[in-house]
């Protein structure tokens, strides 16, 4: 407890106690500072004295402020050398792009414009014209592949063979169902070209 009293008693001296006045007033620690007649007659100031802890924690807030300072900048600077990297990092990305786009389109391999777009992936859209276009061409897949647009021919093959019992099913209904038609049609009857009419040529003079 004495430590702590000592402790306390030094913290609450004021700081150069030499330029303080003796006089005390009102019990409160204060400085009395007469100002030159020449200037204001008549007039005190009094200023409150700053004791030890008060200088302490004046010097705590400016240190805290410098370091705030100093992480403000860091995070600046941080944030502008990232920013640059992403550039160069972009910037690096495209020449590789387009060197590897001039060597491809040099060998007769396409762009990678063109290759990036045959996705592996099938969308829902794409499955429903692939299997109307499949009922449609039967099983050639080259025509399949034109209508699509985003598949190669061995795409849409690898697609029927994941789906080729529904497919085939289908397939073999709908031929059914065109032979009961075909056998129900008279092709005689539908090509029959019917005998004119003759018409009689009447002089109206």
């Amino acid at each position: 407890m004495y430590d702590i009293a000592v402790e306390f008693k030094e913290m609450s001296e004021n700081v150069g106690d030499s330029l303080v006045d003796e006089e005390l007033r009102e019990g409160r620690r204060e400085r009395r500072v007469k100002c030159a007649p020449s200037v204001a007659e008549g007039i005190e100031v009094i200023q409150q004295t700053k004791s030890r802890c008060y200088a302490a924690m004046k010097s705590v807030e400016r240190e805290l402020t410098r370091v705030r300072s100093r992480a403000i900048r860091l995070e600046c600077t941080l944030k502008v050398q990232r920013a640059e990297g992403l550039s160069d990092g972009v910037n690096a990305f495209r020449t590789l792009v387009v060197k590897d786009e001039k060597r491809d389109e040099e060998g007769g391999g396409g762009s990678r414009r063109e290759r990036v777009r045959y996705a592996y992936s099938w969308t829902e859209n794409e499955k429903i014209t692939a299997f109307h276009c499949l009922l449609r061409y039967g099983r050639d897949f080259e025509a399949v592949a034109e209508v699509l647009g985003t598949k190669t021919p061995d795409m849409v093959k690898s697609f029927y063979s994941e789906l080729k019992p529904d497919i085939d099913g289908i397939l073999e209904q709908s031929e059914k169902n065109n032979a009961d038609l075909m056998k129900k049609i008279d092709l005689d009857t539908e090509l029959r070209v019917e005998s004119r009419t003759p018409v009689e040529v009447v002089d109206l003079d």
